[in-house]
């Protein structure tokens, strides 16, 4: 078993856990982000939701979502659909996060594991136990935080 530390640890990068982790990261906490793949973005990137429900209106486009709706308009021409005012490429919203992510010096983002158990103390997580997903040979991996996030998808 391999063992770490950290502040917080953010399970899960879908859409959730990885704005939960950008943004504990940008506060100046050590996040470690753990994701079973290595494309976050969950719905808006990976299952291909790239024209998200409703016609945002620009009083919404704040705070991180309107961070990445300007950086996918840097990147590409941002489509009308029936549904939404923009489309996008699901790549191009992935490698948005994953560059955000990279670019956080006290946050770790570790691929390819999956969480196996919780170790709880009451209604307190004390660390979660993760198994690797590609390498079945590698140990499993315990981390410790002082909060940790649920951002799977079934919670």
């Amino acid at each position: 078993m391999r063992y770490l530390q950290t502040q917080v640890l953010v399970v899960g990068g879908g859409t959730g856990g990885t704005a939960a982790a950008i943004q504990a990261a940008r506060a100046g906490v050590t996040t470690t982000l753990v994701t079973e793949f290595s494309w976050l973005g969950g719905m808006l990137t990976a299952a291909g939701v790239a024209a998200p429900d409703g016609n945002e209106l620009l009083a919404w486009q704040t705070g991180l979502w309107g961070a990445f709706i300007r950086e996918v308009q840097k990147r590409q021409t941002v489509d009308q659909a029936w549904v939404s005012f923009f489309t996008y490429s699901p790549a191009v919203g992935a490698a948005i996060f994953a560059e955000w992510v990279a670019a956080l010096p006290n946050l770790t983002w570790i691929k390819g594991y999956i969480p196996m158990a919780v170790k709880r103390s009451g209604d307190r997580v004390l660390r979660v136990e993760f198994a690797s997903l590609n390498q079945p040979s590698a140990p499993p991996l315990s981390i410790q935080a002082d909060m940790t996030i649920d951002g799977t998808e079934l919670g």
